[in-house]
């Protein structure tokens, strides 16, 4: 027991699975909480990615029998040179980089008035933690990682503290605020109305599944496309990836929570551009762009442009673009907010310390 609040552990996929409607009562009630600690992503971030989990660990926190605080963690192993730790991250962080499902902003979800409660429960949980030799906060709210590991500091010594970039997040008061003079609104307008003057020009909003199919195709094969011209690999080439991203996008859609739509002229997209909704936000997660295709009329960023559009005829609040480097090309449409890090902590033993040597 923790702050009056007990907790307890679960491990088992069949038992997360059947957290749903306690899970999204949950989720609803935390303002704060997102896409990516919902129980779609969780469960659908579970089977993907199955082959790099050594097992769930999902922190219910309750209030006598109510279910009040849920923190999704996972354990992985971490080797080097024939050497293995156990650590502890939260879920949709922390893969391989060739599939990484860049997750951010994790955190406890909580009903009202239970945060400080549920993160010591979250703290106590870690401590008492079998055979976790290495804590693990991947692209984190940097004010939350001090709360997350204030109660740690004496048994697990710091070993990293990386900064990951900055939030960029586009508020949107009212629609009419996209159509003020700004200077860098203005001119994506221009393009906008010169991309809408090519012949056969549309925007193509996935409504239904088989539209769905079809765009998720094109962003797969546009943003693959623009790699192979680097010499390298998108993510989408991943089978982990492709298949967490597939599935979830189809749930997503049922659930009205999908915003994904193509740019096309004569019937060919030349972006893409893939977001979800959750409450008042839109989160931009991912973009194909034909970068050979109109280059005076930007289709890229008129991409983003649309969406915020959407995001003010229907009343959402944020657009979102997520994580990036303070010179990201992401100040276009937005300004640089909380700062995002990459935070480890080790066991304070002799033989973690050992180990920490082998990742100089």
């Amino acid at each position: 027991m923790s702050g009056g609040l007990d907790w307890r552990i679960e491990s088992s996929i069949d038992c997360i699975a059947a957290l749903e409607t306690q899970w999204s009562r949950v989720h609803s009630s935390d303002h704060t909480a997102t896409v990516f600690q919902s129980h779609t992503w969780v469960m659908h971030w579970l089977n993907a990615y199955d082959a790099f989990v050594e097992s769930p660990w999902i922190l219910l926190c309750y209030d006598h029998s109510t279910i009040v605080g849920i923190a999704p963690l996972y354990t992985r192993l971490l080797s080097r040179f024939g050497f293995s730790v156990r650590a502890l991250a939260f879920l949709g962080t922390g893969e391989p980089e060739h599939c990484e499902s860049y997750a951010e902003y994790m955190d406890v979800i909580c009903a009202e008035d239970y945060r400080d409660r549920c993160t010591d429960c979250l703290q106590e949980a870690m401590l008492q933690a079998e055979g976790v030799q290495v804590l693990e906060f991947l692209r984190v709210f940097q004010p939350r990682v001090d709360e997350m590991t204030r109660r740690l500091k004496s048994s697990f010594t710091k070993h990293s503290d990386s900064d990951v970039g900055a939030r960029f997040c586009k508020r949107i008061s009212t629609f009419p605020e996209l159509t003020s003079s700004n200077k860098e609104y203005g001119s994506l307008r221009r393009k906008r109305r010169r991309f809408n003057e090519l012949p056969d020009a549309q925007v193509v909003w996935a409504k239904d599944e088989p539209t769905r199919q079809r765009l998720y195709q094109s962003l797969t094969k546009l943003h693959e496309q623009r790699w192979q011209r680097e010499g390298k690999s998108g993510v989408f080439s991943s089978s982990t990836f492709s298949l967490f991203q597939n599935g979830l996008s189809q749930d997503l859609l049922i659930q009205g929570k999908l915003l994904l739509f193509s740019l096309e002229v004569g019937g060919k997209p030349v972006a893409v551009h893939y977001c979800f909704l959750d409450k008042e936000s839109c989160y931009f997660y991912q973009s194909g762009v034909d970068f050979d295709a109109y280059p005076q009329v930007s289709v890229g960023a008129i991409a983003h442009l649309v969406a915020m559009d959407y995001c003010g005829r229907e009343g959402l609040k944020a657009y979102d673009l997520m994580g990036g480097h303070r010179d990201s090309y992401k100040r276009r449409f937005a300004d640089p907010g909380v700062p995002l890090v990459n935070h480890r902590r080790f066991k304070s033993t002799v033989a973690m310390l050992f180990f920490r040597s082998l990742l100089a």
